[in-house]
C-alpha cells in the first residue's frame, strides 16, 4: 500500500485521538501532506509529535477546531489551501459520545445539547465538501 497517497493534501478530522489520530499516521507514513483537526491542541500536539517520529520528514500541521461552530469548515479548507494550494482528501473522523467504561447510560432521547453538538458535527460532514467544491481546490 505504500504511496498511495503519495503528494496528495489530507484534511484529517478528529485526529487528536482514535481512529482519526491513526488516520494521521497512516496517511503522513503512505507520504501525504496532513492536516490534523480536533477540539483539543494537546491532543493533536501529541498526535503529531507520534507521527513525526514514525515518519520522518514529515509534512504537515494541526489545527484545533470545532465542528460545532459553522465558520469552522471554512477556517479548516481556508486555511489547508494557504499552507499547501490545495486539499485532495477529506477524512471526516470527529465525533462526541460516551466511553462504555465510564458506565454512563446513553439517554434515549439526546439532550439538547447533544444534538446540537452532534447536528453541527453532522452539518460539517456535508459543509466542508461543499465548501470544497465550491472553491475548487
Amino acid at each position: 500500500m505504500t504511496g498511495r497517497v503519495q503528494d496528495k493534501v489530507a484534511i484529517i478530522t478528529g485526529a487528536g485521538t482514535g481512529i482519526g489520530r491513526a488516520c494521521l499516521s497512516l496517511f503522513a507514513r503512505e507520504g501525504a501532506t496532513v492536516v490534523g483537526v480536533s477540539r483539543t491542541q494537546s491532543n493533536l500536539d501529541a498526535a503529531l509529535a507520534l507521527a513525526r517520529t514514525e515518519t520522518p520528514g514529515l509534512k504537515g500541521m494541526v489545527m484545533a477546531q470545532d465542528l460545532a461552530r459553522p465558520e469552522a469548515a471554512d477556517e479548516i479548507v481556508a486555511a489547508t489551501v494557504a499552507a499547501y494550494g490545495r486539499v485532495d482528501i477529506l477524512v471526516h473522523s470527529a465525533s462526541v459520545g460516551w466511553s462504555w467504561q465510564e458506565k454512563v447510560p446513553v439517554p434515549w432521547t439526546p439532550s439538547p445539547p447533544l444534538r446540537r453538538i452532534n447536528g453541527a458535527r453532522s452539518w460539517a460532514l456535508i459543509w466542508m465538501p461543499a465548501r470544497l467544491l465550491i472553491a475548487r481546490v
